[in-house]
């Protein structure tokens, strides 16, 4: 029997065998060496390169083209564009779906205008034209005259007689100067009514009327107002005890409230009507002298 070859022990491949394992590779050194010595080998040509330019690449080769359709693996699935695959609830709807868009609407066309619908335009422009024209024509004039409203002062007061009757009932004589005052150059001023009003505290002495009067441009007027009691005017118990101190101090306080109404005049066409509010408060000694020591006036209106 012949004898068995030895194997290699950690491949179990036996010994004669494993030469052809070897490495067929030589050094670089060595195949100069087995080179023939009449001159150096043709070179072979290397393989052209393909031109994958045109083809698709990676999962894009198993697409088809855009002629050829998808087939679907259901044979149940009919094919064709007339059955087209359900949207997944990812995917935005078509635009014809939109339920939000709004529908086309024809508007009517606008209805033509008739004569009567343009006459009657044309009177209301032509009215608002004529109203705004007034308007600024009365705008200019007022500036150009531009009007100052009458003034009114007290100049100077008289206590002539001021008194208690039996305690409680007051008797009081006062004489006013009033100056009245025209302050427009271009205009003259028609003091129509005055009513003047004389006040101890809080308690209505006695009224005065002053007769109307005119006054030229940029001019003023000193009128004499005198003002009596008519009756004895009883005084509240506060009142009645102050004036008895001012009568003893020889400084007497009183308070006039009058109501002017004027108009100032240009021409035969420009008139401006006023109202006026005046409050005048004044100090004046005991009688029988009584002459004013302060005052102080103020005109609303």
């Amino acid at each position: 029997m012949p004898p068995h070859p030895e194997s290699n022990p950690h491949f179990g491949i036996p010994q004669n065998q494993e030469q052809h394992f070897q490495s067929p590779i030589t050094p670089r050194n060595q195949d100069q060496h087995n080179q023939p010595s009449g001159g150096p080998l043709p070179r072979t040509k290397k393989p052209k390169r393909q031109d994958r330019r045109n083809q698709p690449l990676g999962a894009w080769a198993m697409l088809p083209d855009q002629g050829q359709q998808i087939q679907s693996p259901d044979p149940r699935v009919p094919q064709g564009d007339h059955h087209p695959r359900p949207h997944s609830p990812h995917e935005p709807k078509p635009r014809h779906q939109d339920h939000h868009s709004p529908p086309h609407v024809l508007l009517p066309p606008p209805p033509h205008t008739t004569l009567k619908t343009r006459c009657f335009a044309g009177f209301w422009a032509c009215f608002w034209t004529v109203i705004v024209l007034i308007g600024l024509v009365i705008l200019v004039i007022y500036l150009i005259t531009r009007p100052h409203k009458p003034q009114f002062d007290v100049s100077n007061v008289t206590l002539n007689a001021a008194y208690l009757a039996t305690d409680v009932l007051l008797h009081a004589d006062l004489t006013m100067q009033v100056k009245f005052t025209n302050p427009n150059r271009n205009a003259k001023v028609d003091f129509r009514s005055m009513v003047i009003d004389l006040y101890y505290g809080n308690t209505l002495i006695t009224s005065q009327n002053v007769e109307p009067f005119s006054l030229p441009r940029a001019i003023y007027s000193l009128r004499v107002v005198n003002i009596v009691t008519s009756t004895q005017v009883q005084l509240p118990e506060p009142d009645m005890e102050r004036l008895k101190k001012q009568l003893s101090y020889n400084s007497v306080e009183f308070e006039i409230k009058g109501v002017i109404r004027s108009r100032v005049t240009r021409g035969s066409i420009l008139r401006y009507s006023y109202r006026q509010h005046v409050d005048c408060t004044f100090t004046v000694n005991g009688p029988p002298s009584g002459a004013l020591t302060a005052k102080y006036c103020k005109i609303k209106g």
